[in-house]
């Protein structure tokens, strides 16, 4: 059953609801529960519909719970957060929007001017990417296109003058860095570090970043009454809540702690004795 899986290219869909599927409906020692029936879907559809949700409903009348598949999720999520693009490095400019960010003046202690000196400089990244850099898919078609066109009227004229050839071969060159970059790109997504060598922006590396991006999605979680949570809004209220708890402002005793700013001091008087 595993290889049949595996080799039709078959994936489970985590589900919301009770585990069990199944129950023979009997009492006490002769109750037996299962899940037997399980929602399997191809790579393809997987991409399509990012925002997949398998339910299990209560049974009723029948002794199977139904699977209710749900393709278009109707809740609003919030924007995510801005992340560091790995291709970003590949782009001369980006090392002098960062330069720029670094050096500018910022207030507070160590750890805050820190804290305020990478926020600015992804948020420019970011900014920087949105307004300057072209989509790397429609680049790459674009540039198929100039090439294939050049090499079609190097075919049917039988030569090209010499600047086409310098184009063409520039064009080819900017082809293989935007290969390289959306590689790059994928493989961030996909977390895939042991690829070193190969043809990497393959459809295995776009399953595999969907199938992570979906297996890394939270349906549901238990708050502190022990209620389960499924709407998006009351799942980050918990999260929220909790950190909140969790990094609070505590006081604390400091008594006959050393001073750090005498260091120096305490390290000659021990030398002395």
């Amino acid at each position: 059953m595993g290889a049949f899986i595996a080799n039709n290219d078959l994936h489970e869909i985590d589900f919301i609801g009770p585990r069990y599927k199944w129950c023979n409906n009997k009492a006490v020692g002769a109750r037996i529960l299962e899940r037997l029936d399980r929602c399997f879907l191809n790579s393809i559809a997987l991409r399509f519909f990012p925002q997949l949700t398998v339910r299990h409903p209560a049974r009723i009348s029948s002794d199977h719970s139904p699977v209710v598949l749900k393709f278009c999720n109707s809740r609003s999520f919030h924007k995510r957060s801005i992340i560091f693009e790995d291709v970003w490095a590949s782009y001369p400019t980006s090392f002098a929007v960062v330069k720029r960010e670094w050096n500018k003046n910022f207030s507070g202690n160590s750890a805050q001017i820190l804290n305020a000196k990478c926020k600015r400089t992804l948020k420019s990244l970011f900014f920087w990417s949105k307004a300057k850099l072209k989509n790397l898919n429609d680049l790459k078609g674009i540039l198929m296109d100039e090439i294939l066109k050049l090499q079609t009227e190097e075919a049917e004229i039988g030569w090209l003058f010499e600047e086409d050839c310098w184009r063409m071969k520039s064009e080819i060159i900017e082809l293989n860095t935007t290969m390289a970059r959306l590689c790059s790109w994928w493989k961030q997504r996909a977390k895939v570090k042991w690829m070193n060598e190969g043809d990497c922006n393959s459809n295995f590396y776009h399953c595999y970043a969907n199938a992570r991006r979906i297996g890394n999605r939270i349906q549901k979680l238990k708050n502190d009454n022990g209620m389960v949570m499924e709407e998006q809004n009351n799942i980050e209220e918990i999260f929220i809540n909790f950190f909140n708890s969790k990094w609070k402002k505590r006081s604390c005793k400091l008594d006959d702690w050393p001073n750090p700013l005498n260091k120096t001091q305490a390290g000659r008087s021990t030398c002395s004795e």
